[in-house]
C-alpha cells in the first residue's frame, strides 16, 4: 500500500473581523495526550511542519498568515467566512491529453513546464474531467489549455512500483460567478480537478514556473 506524507500545510480561516486564524492551533496536553505522546506529537503535526517534510519546494519559514497578507477587499468580502488560506507550491502549466493510459484505463493527461521541456505523467480522480461523447477510448476531454495547480498532499509508492514520492494536486479556477466575486476573483480560487500521481522530483524542477504563494480557497 502507499505511504502517505504530511506536507505539513498550516490552514487558515478567516474570523468575523478578516483576522486569519489557525485551524488547529497545539495546546497544553492533556492526561491523555500524555499517556500518549505519539498522538499529541501527530496532533502538532497537522499544524507545523514536520521535520520531514524537506522539500526543496516547501518553504517551512514561510507559513504564517497574518492580517496584513489579507487584501483588504477579501476582508470585506461575503466570501471571506467560508475561505480557507494557506501558504504552498503552485504552478500554471500546460494540459495535453495524449491518447490513453492502459494502465489506470483512463486518459493520458500530461502536465506541460511553460518554461521548459519538463513533463509530469497524471492519474486524474474519478469524474475529474468531463468528455464529448466518444466511442470507448475515442474522447475528447472538456480541459482547459492551462491549468493552476497546487500541491496539497503525497505518498510514498509502493515498493513494486518503485517507492518514489508523489504528489497529490489541487487543480483550481478563479472565483468570478457574479460581480461581487468578481471584485477578489484574481485572488480566490475554487476547487475544480484532483490530480494524482505526479512525481515529486518532477515537481521539484519547475524552476521558473513554481512559485511559494498564498492561497485562498473557496
Amino acid at each position: 500500500m502507499p505511504t502517505n506524507e504530511r506536507l505539513g500545510l498550516v490552514f487558515y480561516r478567516l474570523n468575523d473581523r478578516g483576522i486569519p486564524t489557525p485551524l488547529l492551533e497545539p495546546g497544553p496536553p492533556s492526561t491523555d495526550e500524555v499517556a500518549n505522546e505519539g498522538a499529541n506529537e501527530e496532533r502538532n503535526q497537522l499544524v507545523n511542519s514536520p521535520p520531514a517534510a524537506t522539500y526543496p519546494w516547501l518553504d517551512p519559514t514561510r507559513q504564517t498568515i497574518t492580517i496584513a497578507d489579507i487584501p483588504a477587499s477579501l476582508s470585506s468580502s461575503p466570501l471571506a467566512p467560508s475561505l480557507l488560506c494557506f501558504w504552498a507550491s503552485v504552478a500554471v502549466l500546460r494540459i495535453e491529453q495524449r491518447g490513453w493510459n492502459g494502465y489506470w484505463d483512463i486518459p493520458n493527461i500530461v502536465l506541460c513546464d511553460p518554461a521548459s521541456d519538463i513533463e509530469m505523467t497524471s492519474r486524474w480522480a474519478p469524474g475529474g474531467f468531463e468528455h464529448t461523447p466518444g466511442q470507448g477510448r475515442d474522447v475528447k476531454l472538456k480541459l482547459p489549455e492551462y491549468g493552476k495547480f497546487i500541491a496539497v498532499g503525497a505518498a510514498r509508492q509502493r515498493m513494486s512500483h518503485g517507492g518514489a514520492l508523489v504528489l497529490t494536486l489541487l487543480m483550481v479556477e478563479p472565483v468570478t460567478d457574479n460581480a461581487d466575486e468578481a471584485t477578489v476573483g484574481s485572488v480566490v480560487y475554487r476547487r475544480r480537478h484532483l490530480v494524482n500521481e505526479v512525481m515529486s522530483h518532477k515537481w521539484g524542477l519547475l524552476k521558473e514556473t513554481r512559485k511559494w504563494e498564498l492561497v485562498f480557497l473557496c
